[in-house]
């Protein structure tokens, strides 16, 4: 029994009535390939910085775009992240052999923190922009986290656990400039600040430092043409932060303008300069090489016992 749809379903061809929008959002896309999954936003700011163009209802074309291009198969489908699916499912294997394939010693590391001052976190506002930022500053074993807005109390108790087993701790933002992007920082810092104090630990110094987006790194980026503001303190320290600032109320600008490469650079020198004791960083890295090698040689001798 047949369903009649008037939409595109499964693959379908696509022939654009802008085919020059379209031709943009393919090259943004492929400038991008080594930042996939890139979020829609992410490609709409992209488009944005690059024409100027903000007008009307710009951002749902970019989205709409985007999906028949994917039915299309002119971009793969994996080079766009939807947010909001998260599949679960419980792993099986057909024979013990195969179980011992998807062991990569190669993945076996020494933290190398652990000899460090300071232990790092990475709170990223929008999501979508964790995972390609994880994947950039995968080698110095950071924590990223995508909070998706405003983090919630639970996650902001949850880290500040994290945070209480080190001496020192340091948290970079990667958030909007923006009323919210400026409350944030704040409300991160004093929650984070609040729960370690309740918590026995042994933390004594916590550092909130946004990495990005700061006014300083704003030239050639678009205003947000569709940023709310929301409550009214919130709206008071944005007021006061442009008096102070020189900065217009209205020019608000999401950190999805900045190109990826840029935001990666920035987190991982970041991250760079917290790293006090280089001896005791390359020490753990040797003592991971020969870990590696050590887990090659088990899994072969594990490989030759299932056989």
């Amino acid at each position: 029994m047949g369903v009649v749809v008037s939409r595109p379903v499964g693959f379908a061809p696509y022939a654009p009535r802008d085919v020059g929008f379209a031709n943009a959002l393919v090259e943004i896309v492929a400038e991008n390939r080594a930042y996939w999954p890139l979020t829609a936003r992410q490609v709409f700011y992209r488009y944005v910085a690059l024409t100027g163009s903000s007008k009307g209802n710009l951002a749902d074309k970019v989205t709409d775009t985007l999906v028949r291009l994917r039915r299309a198969q002119v971009i793969p489908f994996g080079a766009i992240r939807d947010d909001g699916v998260s599949p679960l499912v419980e792993p099986t294997w057909t024979t013990p052999i195969q179980f011992l394939d998807g062991i990569d010693p190669d993945l076996f590391a020494i933290d190398p923190w652990a000899e460090q001052d300071a232990t790092v976190r990475v709170m990223v506002e929008a999501a979508g922009m964790a995972p390609a930022l994880h994947r950039a500053v995968s080698d110095l074993f950071v924590p990223v986290i995508g909070m998706g807005g405003f983090p919630s109390v639970t996650l902001l108790h949850d880290v500040a656990q994290e945070l209480a087993r080190r001496r020192e701790a340091v948290i970079l933002l990667v958030s909007d400039l923006d009323p919210e992007g400026l409350t944030m920082r704040e409300r991160i810092h004093s929650d984070i600040l609040g729960f370690l104090q309740g918590i026995d630990g042994v933390c004594e110094n916590l550092k909130t430092v946004t990495v990005a987006l700061n006014i300083d790194q704003t030239d050639g980026l678009p205003t947000s043409p569709d940023k709310p503001r929301k409550a009214e303190n919130v709206r008071g320290a944005w007021t006061r932060f442009c008096a102070s600032n020189g900065w217009p109320e209205d020019r608000v600008i999401q950190a999805e303008a900045l190109p990826p490469a840029e935001i990666h650079r920035l987190v991982r020198e970041a991250i760079e300069r917290e790293v006090i004791d280089a001896p005791a960083w390359d020490e753990a890295k040797a003592k991971s090489e020969a870990g590696r090698e050590t887990l090659q040689l088990a899994l072969a001798k594990a490989r030759e016992a299932a056989a």
